[in-house]
């Protein structure tokens, strides 16, 4: 028992993202291809703007594996700016929020 590792919450979970965590986004574009891509794609922290007021802080978020269709017209160079609000899941394991998205997807 002494070599179990005790779990901390504050080890895996963050009060706000931080660069290099991953994020699972919501937008509210109705029916739109960017806002379907987002919600079903993880996308990672790689850098952040601090606003004057902490509503105002942008997030850039980098996507891999964009459709040419949404490049074009969303995003610049698979990156695009969030606000905290459009930040539905930020998690430092990409595996935890790809299970999260399977799990939506197929209701489990």
């Amino acid at each position: 028992m002494k070599y179990l590792k005790l779990f901390t919450e504050s080890e895996v979970f963050t009060e706000e993202p931080k660069e290099g965590d991953y994020v699972i986004t919501k937008l509210f574009y109705p029916n739109s291809a960017i806002d379907n891509f987002c919600h079903n794609n993880i996308g990672q922290i790689i850098g952040i703007i601090y606003g004057k007021f902490s509503l105002r802080t942008i997030y850039k978020v980098r996507y891999e594996n964009v459709p040419s269709y949404i490049k074009l017209s969303h995003l610049n160079n698979n990156i695009r700016g969030f606000f905290k609000q459009d930040l539905e899941l930020w998690y430092i394991d990409k595996v935890e929020l790809q299970s999260m998205i399977d799990a939506k997807n197929y209701n489990l």
